[in-house]
């Protein structure tokens, strides 16, 4: 401790002292000597700002107090750089500095540099690498190739500093490192090591080349063109089957079952039809090569134009080659027939409808009887009874079936005997007669019958219209009629059938009805009219105005939403059905159920009965008036009883189709359109069965038309009467009119017969008709006649589809004007039904409906698919065909279900 206070401190304070001014040398020596801490020697002998260090190693003060080495490192007091080291007071790098190399004072020589701390020689030019202290090329030398060490193998060299073959002749040339090759000779890399020679080439002289059996080229691949069949001749001409390639050229190789060659290819000229027996005997359509022969088939077994045709089908041959069928014909059994037609010998026949061929050809009904859908047997209506067809619903013997006479006294009438005759008939002996119209009785049951050229006409025997004999299809009344209805036929049977299920309908209102109305029923295919028997519904699509009794024998079904407000008593012998409100203010009698969709209100001293249930929203608040079996609260739907505008009948479009001359009969009979117009004396028209057309009818005559048949009326205008008219048809025909225009009278009129009203069919087409002025169809004008724009004639127009001003008519038949009005002012009784667009009376109706009608369809063929029961003759629709109903749903209204299920028949 003495010696390090003594030796240490005091040689620095006489080195201060000597060093310092001599006040601050003292001052500093003497702080220093003061303030200074003890040092150890060795490790930190000497103290600085920052406490005992050893100068010779610490980067802070490295020799002296406060020197700093700013990241290097203190080596014995000398501050030295990363990398570098301290040798004699000089910091050096052992691996780069050619004085120190590896170490202090390790001189490289002066050939040499430091490497590594390695002395190396100085290397360049072709032996730039350095490898064991020697100078080499690492891209050449086998023992260093690539890198120092690496040595080639036997037999390698080394090339750009990697190992590869030493190739020498005969394989001098290098592909890859170990691969020697004669780029003059091998096919694999020929000229080069990317070419490989083709399939079949060889490498010759460094090229690539084909020879011996394949000495051609294509595709890279070596072939022979002279044989080859997918390069014959040239690459790519490829020979088709059954070919081969000779001398470069495709030729024909055939063998059975081809064995003969035509045009190139290989054929068998025994069943070949275009090569038939010789190369190019072409058989003709149609035919075919039989061992060597053209032959036709049975079916087709005539040559027409090169072609094996049948004549008996083909048109264009039809019995024979160039005998065309024109006009819409086509060629049946090689007679050219129209559409429906079938060939019997050389005449075109119906076998459906012609008694001669009926169902087939020569297969003829017997007499009496007629062709019905193919079936020999009576026409619709009659019946065969002792070898003959007989009208049973007049036939005094066969009244209503084969031999059921009439007593004593009694006619036959409507399938049944009676001591009286309906209106307008007389009962002469026994049968039911129309003195005004039947010739046989003509004003009188004792007149003698009309003669010649005459018949009766307004009870008197007149001059006939004269016509030619009947059609040849009017044989027992001729077939049933086809109308066209909307781009579909519909046989005129269904079109009455589904147009009169009620006794009266609207498809607006009816009244106001200042008089009595009243309905009831019977069927006239099974006995005559009887008072009292229920039926005859009333259908309307509004509502109904009534101030005096409403009778209704059948059922009553309103279908507007306002409902009806009663001004009179109304009974009703079925059903009520009200889709409104029910106001009471006078008698009300329901004998079956009823249904009502709105309130029921009464008022006074009303009083209303509903016999049976009574289906309404709810059964309370009902009117203690009204009494009733049962309440049954549910919705009620009584939609349009008389349908909706799509269900109207066309009637203008069916006037306008059998006004062309090619869809009518008049031709046929000699009928002029116009003859009824206006005729100044007394006239009658008999019709056989078929298509005939009239402008109008109209005059000052009276006039009279009987239909003997099957028979269609159709009046372009309208039937505007000043005398009296008469339209009957005979017992077994049907007769249906359609008229353009409308129907006014201001005469008692006397349409149809009362013993079978449901086969006489008035249908009118238009609600008004003008006298003059501008017109789009026939139908506009009165007179049926429109040209270029104008109504023919003059006067005025007629506003009402039917109107009857004039006595006391007798309408007995199905009356339709689905478009108009029909205005009656005096009192009417009808057998039959009444179908309007609207329904006024101003004096008493009363219609006796012939529940005949709804089953019309009978006379016409069976349906073979249906939409609705409107196809089925008012029965069911199941699944597009007609069948049994499962309840009253399934029915046109107001039709019911009887006996639902199988067998299940709707019924009035």
């Amino acid at each position: 401790m003495v010696d390090a206070m003594v030796d240490a401190p005091v040689d620095s304070a006489v080195d201060a002292m000597i060093d310092a001014p001599a006040d601050a040398m003292v001052d500093a020596a003497v702080d220093a000597m003061v303030d200074a801490p003890m040092c150890t020697s060795g490790v930190t002998p000497m103290f600085c700002s920052n406490g005992c260090t050893d100068l010779s190693v610490d980067p802070l003060n490295c020799g002296t107090c406060g020197t700093s080495c700013n990241g290097g490192t203190c080596q014995s007091g000398v501050c030295c750089g990363t990398g570098t080291t301290n040798c004699g007071g000089s910091c050096v790098n052992f691996l780069s500095d050619p004085a120190n190399c590896g170490g202090c004072n390790l001189a490289c020589p002066s050939t040499e540099t430091c490497v590594n701390g390695g002395c190396r020689p100085v290397c360049s030019g072709s032996t730039p690498d350095v490898c064991n202290s020697a100078c080499t090329n690492k891209l050449t030398d086998a023992n260093n190739c690539g890198a120092c060490g690496t040595q080639c193998g036997v037999g390698q060299v080394c090339t750009g500093g990697t190992c590869v073959a030493n190739c020498q002749a005969p394989t001098p040339n290098l592909c890859g490192t170990t691969t020697c090759t004669d780029f003059q000779t091998d096919a694999a890399h020929c000229g080069n090591c990317q070419t490989a020679c083709g399939v079949g080439q060889q490498c010759i002289t460094g090229g690539c080349q084909c020879s011996g059996a394949t000495p051609d080229t294509c595709n890279n691949a070596c072939t022979n063109k002279q044989t080859d069949l997918n390069n014959c001749g040239t690459c790519g001409t490829a020979c088709s089957a059954g070919q081969v390639c000779n001398s470069g050229v495709c030729t024909i190789n055939c063998t059975a079952p081809t064995p003969d060659k035509c045009n190139g290819a290989c054929t068998n000229k025994l069943a070949d039809g275009s090569n038939c027996g010789a190369c190019g005997t072409q058989c003709s359509v149609g035919g075919y090569c039989d061992t060597g022969a053209c032959v036709c088939p049975v079916s087709a077994s005539t040559v027409c134009n090169g072609a094996c045709v049948n004549t008996t089908q083909d048109s264009a041959n039809c019995g024979g080659c160039g005998v065309t069928c024109t006009g819409g014909t086509t060629c049946k059994s090689g007679v050219c027939c129209g559409a429906g037609l079938s060939a019997c010998g050389a005449a075109c026949v119906n076998q459906t409808s012609d008694s001669l061929n009926c169902g087939g050809c020569g297969v003829a009904c017997a007499t009496g009887q007629s062709c019905t859908n193919g079936v020999c047997g009576c026409p619709y209506g009659q019946t065969l009874c002792g070898g003959a067809c007989i009208s049973t619903g007049a036939d005094p013997n066969n009244c209503g079936g084969c031999g059921i006479t009439c007593p004593m006294g009694q006619a036959c009438v409507s399938n049944g005997c009676s001591a009286t005759c309906p209106p307008p008939l007389t009962k002469c002996g026994t049968q039911c007669v129309d003195l005004k119209t039947d010739s046989a009785h003509c004003g009188s049951c004792s007149n003698a019958a009309c003669t010649g050229t005459t018949g009766c006409d307004d009870g008197a025997c007149v001059p006939v219209i004269p016509v030619g004999p009947p059609p040849a299809k009017c044989t027992n009344g001729g077939p049933p009629l086809i109308l066209p209805t909307g781009g579909s036929s519909t046989c005129a049977g269904n079109i009455g059938a589904t147009a009169f299920t009620y006794a009266l309908c609207s498809r607006t209102d009816i009244g106001p009805l200042s008089q009595t109305v009243f309905t009831d029923a019977y069927n006239s295919t099974l006995g005559p009219y009887a008072p009292g028997m229920k039926g005859g519904s009333v259908g309307v699509n509004g509502t109904v105005s009534d101030t005096a009794k409403l009778t209704v024998g059948g059922d009553l079904r309103v279908g507007g939403a306002v409902g009806m407000t009663m001004k009179g008593d109304i009974t009703i012998r079925q059903r009520l059905y009200d889709q409104g409100t029910l106001g009471m203010a006078k008698l009300l009698s329901v004998e079956e159920n009823a249904f009502i969709g709105g309130t029921i209100t009464a008022s006074g001293t009303t009083m209303g009965v509903i016999t049976g249930t009574l289906t309404t929203p709810t059964c309370t608040g009902i009117p203690a008036a009204l009494s009733f079996g049962s309440c049954t609260a549910g919705p009620v739907s009584v939609g349009a009883p008389c349908g909706t505008a799509l269900d109207v009948v066309p009637v203008r479009q069916i006037v306008a189709y059998f006004e062309d001359p090619a869809h009518n009969d008049n031709a046929t009979i000699g009928l002029s359109k116009t003859v009824l117009a206006n005729p100044t004396a007394p006239v009658r028209l008999d019709l056989p069965c078929g298509y005939y057309h009239l402008t109008s009818i109209g005059g000052s005559a009276p006039v009279t038309i009987v239909a003997h048949g099957h028979t269609g009326l159709f009046i372009s205008g309208a039937v505007n009467l000043s005398k009296s008219f008469f339209l009957d048809l005979d017992p077994g025909a049907t007769l249906d009119v359609f008229i353009g225009g409308v129907l006014t009278s201001s005469q008692a009129i006397s349409i149809g017969n009362p013993g079978y009203p449901r086969l006489s069919r008035v249908y009118i087409g238009s609600p008004t008709c003008a006298g003059s002025g501008t017109c789009s169809a026939n139908a506009d004008c009165c007179s049926g006649i429109c040209t270029a724009g104008s109504c023919s004639g003059s006067g005025g127009g007629l506003a009402n589809s039917l109107k009857l001003s004039g006595g006391s008519s007798f309408l007995n038949g199905l009356f339709y004007a689905g478009l108009g009005t029909i205005r009656i002012s005096n009192p009417l009784e009808i057998y039959g039904a009444m179908f309007a667009n609207y329904y006024e009376a101003s004096a008493p109706t009363i219609i006796h409906y012939d529940s005949g009608a709804a089953q019309n369809g009978n006379e016409c063929p069976p349906p073979t698919a249906c939409e609705s029961c409107f196809d089925c003759n008012n029965q069911a629709c199941n699944g597009g065909t007609c069948g049994s109903c499962a309840s009253d749903a399934d029915c046109c209204q107001p039709l019911r279900c009887v006996n639902p299920g199988p067998g299940g028949i709707c019924k009035l």
